[in-house]
């Protein structure tokens, strides 16, 4: 159905009534073959929904590694920010998705990104409702963190200091 709206050309690169371009939803369900698709026939990799997110930060928020892997491929802009400053690598960090962590580490971007409010990676990692062990542990060795630093993140994370 999709290379049938292509061929009658369909608007696809417009938000939908759920504000999610069709890209952006390729990406979040982890579609390369859709991702391609909407590419070859002019849909931008950048573009934009209301909160200012792309393709790329719904594929990280939903863990979509090889949705991730093939955006990359088009040259997608890693450190975009939506509306709220957020980076898609903080996304993943907020939302423990590691193998995406990982990647982006491995891709060089900017860990020590920080959002509107001055929270980087860590933080947001670490408060949020359930952080991951491995999460903490990635972030860990990317900001290559001393015992001290250790110490003062196990203290956030203590469910004593959950809201």
């Amino acid at each position: 159905m999709l290379k049938q709206m292509l061929d009658h050309s369909t608007k696809i690169d417009r938000e939908q009534s759920l504000t999610q371009t069709a890209l952006q939803l390729a990406a979040e369900i982890d579609s390369p073959p859709i991702i391609n698709l909407l590419v070859q026939h002019g849909v931008p990799v950048n573009a934009l929904d209301p909160q200012g997110r792309t393709p790329l930060h719904y594929a990280y928020q939903f863990g979509s590694l090889k949705a991730a892997k093939r955006l990359c491929e088009y040259n997608v802009h890693l450190e975009a920010r939506d509306s709220g400053g957020n980076t898609p690598f903080l996304i993943t960090t907020s939302f423990d998705q590691v193998a995406i962590a990982e990647f982006l580490v491995s891709l060089q971007v900017d860990t020590w990104a920080v959002d509107q409010l001055g929270n980087n990676g860590f933080l947001l990692a670490a408060r949020s409702p359930n952080p991951g062990t491995v999460m903490m542990e990635v972030l860990i060795q990317t900001f290559r963190l001393s015992s001290f630093s250790r110490a003062v993140m196990d203290s956030l994370t203590s469910p004593e200091l959950r809201v």
